[in-house]
């Protein structure tokens, strides 16, 4: 669906000309087709998965820092270690919606999915140094609280998991798609 059919119901003229029931109508089927556009349809638009990245980013993130949380405050385990737990169970999290939602348009086939997993475990590794390093840097040597300092570490690790897989695992999957 075209971004043009999404916004020319919503002129004010053609909501003023056929009254207010047909009004909430066409603003009804506009929302739903947004909605459609947003969150259920495949796209190989990078700022549509940029934008579904974030979304699910945002959810990973919750779960991360719910654990990182759990695990430092309440189980007393050092903030370090949390920070290496909370990321193994958000990243599999992550893999599952960004292989299923967020790159939907890629080839899926049971033997490209154990690489494409491998692959998204192994950025996340190097994601998990970077994510380790700054919020050590920024715990211990800034003297930040250590969720706000991971909050801040995660910013840094958000744009190299996007780009990365992009790069390497979804962009790779395009190129087979292409073949087929």
């Amino acid at each position: 669906m075209a971004r043009k059919d999404i916004i020319a119901p919503l002129q004010w003229k053609n909501i003023k000309s056929q009254g207010f029931k047909a009004g909430i109508l066409i603003l009804f089927s506009t929302l739903t087709a947004w909605i459609r556009l947003l969150f259920l349809s495949q796209s190989h638009n990078i700022s549509l998965q940029l934008f579904r990245n974030i979304f699910a980013a945002v959810i990973t993130y919750v779960i991360n820092f719910a654990f990182l949380y759990y695990f430092t405050s309440i189980l007393e385990v050092h903030y370090l270690i949390s920070t290496v737990f909370a990321a193994l169970i958000s990243g599999i999290f992550n893999y599952v919606i960004s292989s299923k939602w967020v790159f939907s348009h890629a080839v899926k086939s049971s033997s490209h999915e154990f690489k494409n997993f491998v692959k998204f475990a192994l950025i996340g590794a190097s994601g998990m140094g970077i994510l380790l390093f700054f919020t050590w840097l920024f715990k211990d040597i800034f003297g930040i609280y250590y969720m706000y300092a991971n909050a801040l570490a995660e910013v840094f690790c958000f744009f190299f998991n996007f780009f990365m897989r992009k790069a390497i695992i979804f962009k790779a999957q395009k190129e087979i798609h292409k073949k087929i």
